[in-house]
């Protein structure tokens, strides 16, 4: 039996887990698909206001995709790229969430893994977390769009020494080099995770989902044109958020936008 990909939300905080640990969270052709359907299901409620996208357990955040498919995926092309643009369609829609996305890592965040925390806004992780992108090990290429993540995070020279070594490396060297936001103890990532998803659940929903906007324009990816961009940027001057930020900073009280 595969593994699952699960979803609850609480207080406005959607947390999404990637189930397999017996394969230390690797997602399956499967799963793919259930990752994608359960975030556009999340990006249309509009209860959530942040997401957080974690492993099951703390043994890992994911070892990537399910090597134990290759073989059998690479007998069969038009499978092989059905499955292929599923994953990169599934990470699409986390890159493009219209609300701030955290990852939660614990263990390994390897491959494809990793692919699913580079494409979150935010990345937290525990001192006993591992990354790496082992493609090239495995005489295989790490995606075009994932390519670009990684270069845009870390910076042509580290992007060239991950893709090229294909090794693995500590949360220390991932936040040397600007992967992560965040590297704690394991026992304080948790607290940490759910102290910044409810300041950003607290946040105005509309300059959130329209700093995502701006971004994902300037990166490449967004689906905005310029005037709509001038249009969301002009229009939150007398959005009903903007009255209450304003208020609420005069009278020196947090704001409590709606």
């Amino acid at each position: 039996m595969g593994g699952l990909i699960t979803a609850e939300i609480h207080q406005g905080v959607a947390t999404l887990v990637i189930d397999n640990p017996t394969r230390r969270n690797a997602v399956d052709g499967g799963m793919w698909e259930q990752l994608e359907h359960a975030l556009v299901q999340l990006a249309d409620d509009p209860a959530v206001r942040v997401l957080v996208v974690r492993g099951a357990g703390e043994r890992a955040f994911s070892a990537g995709a399910d090597i134990s498919e290759f073989a059998e995926l690479a007998a069969d092309p038009q499978r092989l790229a059905e499955n292929n643009r599923r994953i990169q369609q599934a990470q699409a829609r986390l890159e493009a969430f219209p609300r701030p996305t955290i990852a939660l890592i614990y263990g390994a965040c390897v491959g494809g893994g990793c692919g699913l925390a580079l494409a979150c806004d935010y990345r937290l992780a525990a001192d006993n977390a591992t990354f790496g992108i082992t493609p090239a090990r495995l005489g295989l290429l790490y995606s075009e769009r994932d390519t670009r993540r990684l270069h845009r995070l870390v910076g042509p020279a580290h992007c060239r020494e991950i893709l090229f070594g294909g090794d693995l490396f500590d949360g220390q060297r991932a936040l040397q080099i600007g992967m992560l936001n965040q590297l704690l103890p394991a026992a304080e990532l948790q607290t940490a995770c759910d102290t910044l998803a409810e300041k950003l659940a607290g946040a105005s929903r509309y300059a959130l989902c329209g700093i995502k906007a701006m971004l994902a324009s300037i990166e490449g990816y967004g689906q905005h044109t310029p005037e709509q961009l001038q249009s969301l940027f002009d229009e939150a001057f007398t959005a009903e958020d903007c009255r209450e930020g304003t208020a609420a900073f005069l009278e020196k009280r947090p704001a409590k936008f709606k």
